[in-house]
């Protein structure tokens, strides 16, 4: 469970990570910064840049919520995606820290679980006693 946890939590850094590997550093200009105001925080739902051509910030879950528009920042973009870009900070490694501690700890868990049930005493018969005839 730890493990599906890591890997869905991770899945969108990993996946913006493998489209923009070869990416170009381009500087851009936020045209429209969407954001979401709630009691929880800022969150961001849509990011439109231009540089010059018109572009959609991708991986909004792990975007800054204080672009502001007019605004220049430097972003990857890549010509396998046309049209994305995705910010370098979004791309940094710290973001997979937490699902990596995730799945090395249900790894970890389920290691120690099997040993667990394999130290666990066997009849002398060695016909299990919890078997039903």
């Amino acid at each position: 469970m730890f493990v599906v946890f890591a890997f869905g939590t991770s899945l969108p850094n990993i996946d913006a990570r493998l489209d923009f590997s070869g990416a170009q550093r381009v500087r851009a200009t936020v045209v429209t910064a969407d954001c979401q105001h709630s009691a929880r925080g800022t969150r961001a739902r849509s990011i439109i840049l231009a540089a010059p051509e018109e572009l959609v910030l991708d991986d909004l879950s792990s975007a800054p919520d204080d672009l502001d528009v007019g605004s220049t920042v430097t972003v990857l973009t890549s010509s396998d995606h046309p049209g994305h870009a995705v910010l370098p900070g979004q791309l940094r490694w710290a973001v997979l820290a937490f699902p990596s501690f995730m799945a090395v700890f249900g790894v970890l868990m389920t290691f120690l679980g099997v040993d667990a049930i394999r130290r666990l005493p066997r009849s002398p018969s060695g016909v299990d006693p919890e078997r039903w005839d």
